[in-house]
C-alpha cells in the first residue's frame, strides 16, 4: 500500500468504526463477519502502525516508541489475567475481585498492581512517557520537567493509575489524591528534569563564551 494513502485509510477506518458504535451495529457485524476474519484484520492495522511509527521518527527517537507500546501491552495483559481469573471463579458474588487476589500473583511473581495500575489512562501514559523520553533524548530537560508535571497532576486526580476493585474488573478511580503515590514518584521525575534543566541552561553561556573564544583565537592564527 502507498505510504501516502495511508491517513486516508485510516480516517475512513476511524469514520466506519464510530458510525458502527453510535448506531450499535457491532452485533450486526458480529453476525456477519466471523471473529477470526475480525481479529486478523485489527492485528494487521496495528502492526502496520506499529512499524509506521518505528518508521516516521527519527531513528534517536525509537527508545521513545518503544516505550509508548508498555502501557498498551500492560493493559492488554491485564485484560488477559483478569479474563483467566475469571475463568478460575473469581468475579462472582461468592468470590469477588479484592485485594486478597494480590498476595498470591505476587507469590507467583505476577506484580498485577503495576499492571492494574498502567491500564487505567494508559493512552494518557503512553503519551506523555514517549513525550518525556523523546524530551530526555533531545536533552530538553525543561520540557520533560512539564511532561512529568503534568503526570503527576493527572495521577493525583486519579486520570491515570488510580483505580480499584469492582465485583469482577479493574476500573478507574477518579478522586482528589487517588492516585497520591504516582503522583509524588512524577513529581519527582518532575524536579530532577527540573534541576538538569536549569543546571544546562547555566552552563550555555559558558559554552557559548568558550566557543566564541576559541573561534577569535584561530581566526587569529589564521591571520598571522
Amino acid at each position: 500500500m502507498n505510504r501516502s494513502a495511508l491517513p486516508l485509510v485510516r480516517g475512513v477506518y476511524g469514520l466506519v468504526m464510530g458510525g458502527a458504535c453510535l448506531l450499535g451495529l457491532f452485533g450486526v457485524i458480529d453476525l456477519l463477519v466471523p471473529i477470526e476474519a475480525g481479529m486478523a484484520i485489527v492485528l494487521y492495522i496495528g502492526l502496520v502502525i506499529a512499524a509506521q511509527a518505528f518508521e516516521a521518527t527519527p531513528r534517536k527517537h525509537a527508545p521513545a516508541v518503544a516505550l509508548g507500546l508498555l502501557p498498551g501491552l500492560a493493559g492488554w495483559g491485564s485484560l488477559m489475567l483478569k479474563a483467566g481469573l475469571r475463568a478460575g471463579g473469581a468475579g462472582s458474588a461468592a468470590q469477588p475481585f479484592s485485594q486478597a487476589l494480590l498476595a498470591p500473583l505476587q507469590q507467583a511473581d505476577i506484580w498485577a498492581a503495576g499492571g492494574f495500575a498502567l491500564e487505567q489512562g494508559q493512552i494518557i501514559v503512553a503519551m506523555l512517557l514517549a513525550a518525556m523520553l523523546v524530551y530526555v533524548i533531545e536533552q530538553r530537560f525543561l520540557a520533560a520537567s512539564l511532561c512529568m508535571a503534568v503526570a503527576s497532576s493527572c495521577a493525583w486526580l486519579g486520570v491515570i493509575h488510580a483505580w480499584r476493585f469492582t465485583q469482577s474488573d479493574t476500573v478507574l478511580q477518579i478522586g482528589w489524591g487517588a492516585g497520591s503515590s504516582w503522583a509524588f514518584g512524577y513529581l519527582l521525575m518532575a524536579l530532577v528534569f527540573l534541576l538538569a534543566g536549569l543546571s544546562r541552561l547555566k552552563r550555555q553561556p559558558k559554552l557559548a563564551k568558550t566557543n566564541s573564544s576559541g573561534r577569535t583565537c584561530a581566526d587569529h592564527i589564521e591571520k598571522t
